[in-house]
């Protein structure tokens, strides 16, 4: 049976759990607090890079099963279910920022207290551990006057999303984390699951509401932990004749124990989640009296790793004032325009401190870079123009368009072909013998 859905939060989680719900027949009603944002969503377009989201974002706002609403409380009201998909950004002090969940929290109090209906709360915002049974249901309960686990049911629904491979990541899902506060709200919130999935749906795990947002906080811990250990590993490497860290890698990846995936060196981790996350695992568990120390570990060797092409380009050009960089890639990873906490921002700022005059190209991410930039750097509008007289070369986003740049570029274009790859985008034997080429991971020759 379709349901009525409330969706507060148009980033990543929040929109394309709303588009997909609406794909799936549900109503969807989608709430925004930013003015711009919601109105370039009820034009049919999305506010942010993601493949294919555009064309789903369409088809749902012209059949009417996706309507992106101005009165929160009122949607509320008249849904079944509500979807909390705001952001949790880390504060100054490390910590995560509750406002946005606390905010949209409210919002659905208000439109409970105006309902008769049964409704769940599922709270998709990442939270540290307790948040749901705590100041989610505290306030919603002050507010609404209703009572979870008898007029109204709450559950922890983390999402494990990749951005740039979001809607695949929804859609086939190793499994489905579900944090009940109650048996009832743990019903309602399997079925809705099982009906989005349908004959293909994945294993589901009950747990309690605290359980399930410390699995989100473990999951994103360990994926860093593996590319800060990995980066290590290839640092290392760096330092002896004729060894790969990419071999490395595939060897102990044959492991099950170990697994390959996340062991792809290079310049580190960034975007919305993995830095985000461990910080505020890191402080909250400070707060209570648990010092987690592989979890520091793996954040300040994430902080030092963009630094390495520093040094790789120094080996091959000596002193690197005055000379021209060519960035290529800017946002964290391919595939979006996310340069929150990416590497390409701490390689920017040391090439600009080694005195470098630094031109920048990436296919998504130009409009973000400019606001992390400024006037300091030159924005190139291709991959060729990026290159044209420039002393060296950063691979720094591995963007599939760059994997298919052919020798011939690099040796015309550039005053020296130079190439520091970050992000081991090309194969060493294929490129041509006049190109000075060094990589993460990657030993002397």
């Amino acid at each position: 049976m379709a349901k009525r859905i409330y969706v507060a939060g148009a980033g990543h989680v929040g929109l394309v759990s709303a588009v997909l719900s609406a794909q799936k027949g549900d109503l969807v009603y989608l709430y925004e607090k930013d003015e711009m944002k919601r109105k370039i969503v009820a034009s049919g377009r999305s506010p942010l890079f993601e493949p294919n989201l555009d064309r789903l974002l369409e088809e749902a706002i012209e059949a009417r099963r996706l309507q992106v609403v101005t009165d929160p409380v009122a949607a509320v009201a008249e849904s079944d279910l509500s979807f909390v998909s705001v952001g949790t950004p880390t504060r100054a002090d490390g910590r995560i920022d509750l406002t946005g969940v606390i905010t949209a929290c409210r919002d659905i109090a208000r439109g409970l207290s105006a309902s008769s209906r049964y409704h769940v709360l599922a709270i998709r915002s990442t939270v540290f551990p307790g948040t749901t049974s705590g100041v989610v249901r505290e306030t919603v309960e002050k507010i609404s006057g209703k009572r979870a686990g008898e007029e109204f049911g709450l559950v922890a629904y983390p999402e494990f999303l990749r951005e740039g491979s979001a809607i695949h990541d929804m859609l086939h899902p190793h499994s489905v984390v579900l944090g009940e506060f109650d048996e009832r709200s743990g019903e309602f919130i399997e079925g809705f699951a099982r009906q989005f999935y349908g004959a293909n749906a994945p294993p589901m795990l009950r747990v309690s509401p605290a359980t399930a947002e410390m699995i989100k906080y473990a999951s994103n811990a360990f994926l860093a932990a593996k590319i800060a250990f990995i980066n290590e590993i290839a640092n290392l490497c760096e330092r002896f004749e004729d060894i790969d860290v990419q071999l490395v890698a595939d060897g102990i990846g044959h492991d099950p124990r170990i697994g390959r995936a996340f062991l792809d060196a290079g310049l580190g981790f960034g975007g919305s989640c993995l830095p985000k996350d461990l910080k505020a695992l890191v402080e909250g568990a400070r707060e209570i009296g648990v010092h987690l120390r592989v979890c520091r570990a793996t954040l300040a060797a994430n902080e030092v790793q963009p630094r390495r092409v520093v040094r790789l380009a120094k080996e091959s050009l000596g002193t690197l004032k005055g000379k021209r960089a060519a960035v290529l890639g800017l946002a964290f990873k391919p595939g979006t325009d996310d340069m929150r906490e990416a590497s390409s921002i701490k390689v920017v700022r040391a090439l600009l401190d080694a005195g470098m005059h630094v031109t920048v190209y990436d296919p998504a991410a130009l409009h973000n870079a400019m606001g992390c930039f400024g006037k300091k750097v030159k924005y190139a509008k291709t991959a060729r123009e990026c290159l044209e007289g420039a002393d060296c070369c950063f691979m720094v986003t591995e963007w599939d368009e760059f994997k298919t740049i052919p020798s011939d570029l690099f040796i015309d274009a550039m005053s020296q072909p130079v190439v520091i790859d970050g992000r081991r985008v090309f194969d060493a034997s294929m490129l041509d013998s006049r190109i000075r080429y060094a990589a993460v991971g990657l030993g002397r020759r």
